[in-house]
């Protein structure tokens, strides 16, 4: 849609529930302003090279770090560019492609998430760069060339001796970057095809037992408060990690009512499917805690070392490994964790569990943590029942549970 913008029109822009807006900027011809359903506003220049038929779109930056002034100064000159009969857009990739052999594996990363993880599958971005992050500082800066299959094999394997189920995701991730890079033709071929997984996945049963969840509870206050609140929002909630520390305030409705909820997007959830999770007290009292410390973050548990994201799940497997390390072994619960430490994702287990325990059926428990059914009928299409009440009445009995297990003074501090 077509806008006469200003600053102060493109700050007060909300996020749609769903999707993205596009506006056309009246003043300059070309220039537009995306917003994303998690609120980040992009500028972009829409433009037909010479000669072709197909419009392109360059990335001009995101708001505010760029103004609307700056904007349509950076689509002038583009402009410009485009009638002198240049391509900005393809610039970059072509000079990548013309000297192959100076293309590092960081750049690669980046025009791969850039142009495809982004575009292609949105959802998985954040996890993406996550598993990524290691390959980018271990060996971003070699040149893609020299990167050889056993590079990659033996980097894998050394991967796989301490973290077996990181090392399979990173080689996923790098066949399908490695791919997609020849695809482009910034590769002649790729180092990662048809690599073989150097770790040994076994499925996982822990379940967490109220001592150690009581263990846990009280040294998540040891995390940064961001961390801290997020690792108890999934103790209380059973959801999948990913969704919660990427939480959005966009996402949280009435938290001054009994219809206080959290509402993820089909994008935003493993199986595509939308899902509303009631929260009870102790749930409502962690958000607004969270309130009161709101900064400009989009998000409700923003990162300490980078407000403006979110943490990443990789980051809060490494912290959950932290404390437990630096538990006193004079408990024998201690000693237990130690022997035996939970993941961020045995929270979800144990949440389950504890709700068949409570007396939960097993239909209710499936739609408290969005699990895909297996029904493949007409029925299960159409069925959109939310489970709102079900739902409720399940969490708060987990809620009820789980604070007969904490004591007091902990309560206290939550709400504190």
């Amino acid at each position: 849609m077509k806008k006469a913008m200003s600053d102060v029109l493109v700050r007060s822009i909300q996020a749609p529930a769903k999707g993205r807006l596009e506006f056309v900027d009246e003043k300059c011809s070309g220039l537009t302003l995306r917003v994303s359903q998690s609120g980040v506003k992009a500028w972009a220049l829409r433009y037909r090279p010479k000669g072709k038929v197909r419009v392109q779109r360059l990335s001009l930056g995101r708001f505010p770090a760029v103004s609307l002034a700056e904007a349509r100064k950076l689509a002038v000159q583009r402009k410009l560019e485009v009638a002198g009969g240049a391509d900005p857009q393809a610039r970059v990739r072509q000079s990548l492609v013309a000297d192959r052999e100076s293309v590092t594996v960081n750049s690669v990363l980046d025009l791969f998430m850039k142009d495809y993880v982004r575009v292609k599958t949105p959802k998985s971005a954040v996890v993406t760069k996550s598993y990524l992050a290691s390959v980018r500082s271990d060996w971003g800066h070699k040149r893609a060339a020299d990167v050889t299959r056993e590079f990659i094999k033996s980097y894998l394997e050394r991967k796989a001796d301490s973290a077996p189920v990181a090392s399979n995701r990173i080689r996923s991730k790098l066949i399908q970057a490695f791919g997609w890079a020849v695809d482009e033709g910034l590769l002649s071929s790729s180092p990662a095809m048809r690599l073989p997984k150097y770790g040994k996945e076994v499925s996982r049963d822990r379940v967490i037992a109220d001592g150690e969840l009581l263990e846990l509870w009280q040294a998540f206050g040891s995390l940064h408060k961001a961390m801290a609140s997020a690792f108890r929002l999934l103790a209380l909630t059973g959801q999948r990690p990913g969704e919660v520390i990427q939480l959005r305030w966009e996402e949280v409705f009435d938290l001054d009512n009994d219809h206080a909820r959290i509402e993820l997007g089909a994008s935003r959830t493993k199986n595509g499917r939308r899902h509303t999770i009631p929260l009870t007290p102790m749930a409502r009292a962690i958000i607004e805690d969270a309130r009161k410390e709101l900064t400009d973050s989009e998000f409700v548990f923003p990162s300490f070392r980078n407000p403006g994201e979110c943490y990443d799940v990789r980051s809060f497997a490494r912290a959950i490994k932290r404390i437990i390390k630096e538990l006193p072994t004079t408990s024998e619960t201690a000693r237990r964790l130690k022997a035996n430490p939970p993941r961020p994702h045995d929270l979800r287990r144990t949440v389950i569990t504890n709700l068949s325990r409570l007396g939960v059926s097993r239909e209710v428990r499936k739609h408290v943590i969005n699990h895909q059914s297996s029904d493949r009928d007409v029925l299960a299409v159409y069925d959109r029942y939310e489970w709102f009440e079900e739902k409720k009445y399940a969490l708060s009995l987990w809620d009820g549970h789980l604070t007969s297990v904490i004591t007091k003074t902990h309560l206290r501090e939550i709400a504190a």
